[in-house]
């Protein structure tokens, strides 16, 4: 498990076919290749147990995963998981998907939380997604 500690993972989170949900994970694809080689870069649709694999065990996560929450298109929003709970911003209404503020919860609750654990929420992405789709953002 100590090898394991040291994983740094970066989690894009969204649905591609969603518009701008699918920011984060065009944020992960733009970050493949220009990372360290420890660097674990994921892709997810944001489903609960699907996140509690990927935090569990690792040393530091960063997530992004869009939101909408009335702040100018663009913002990104970051807060630390390990500092508090996450404010649950566009939790899924499903039951069998708690989302990521459920997963990041049942990390901590578990004692799986890792030393440091970021979520970046971009706000209202639609024109850059439209962007990013053509082509148009350089790594």
């Amino acid at each position: 498990m100590a090898s394991e500690r040291l994983r740094r993972v970066v989690i894009g989170v969204g649905i591609a076919e969603r518009g701008d949900d699918a920011v984060g994970r065009a944020v992960a694809q733009r970050l493949s290749g220009t990372l360290p080689g420890d660097v674990e870069i994921v892709e997810c649709e944001g489903e609960t147990t699907a996140l509690f694999a990927r935090i569990e065990g690792a040393s530091a996560v960063y997530v992004v995963d869009a939101c909408v929450s009335g702040a100018p298109p663009g913002s990104i929003r970051r807060f630390d998981a390990t500092e508090a709970p996450l404010p649950d911003l566009g939790a899924s209404v499903s039951t069998h998907d708690f989302g990521l503020a459920a997963a990041i919860e049942l990390a901590r609750a578990l004692g799986e939380l890792p030393p440091r654990c970021i979520r970046f929420k971009p706000s209202e992405c639609d024109a850059a997604m439209a962007r990013y789709r053509r082509g148009g953002f350089e790594k």
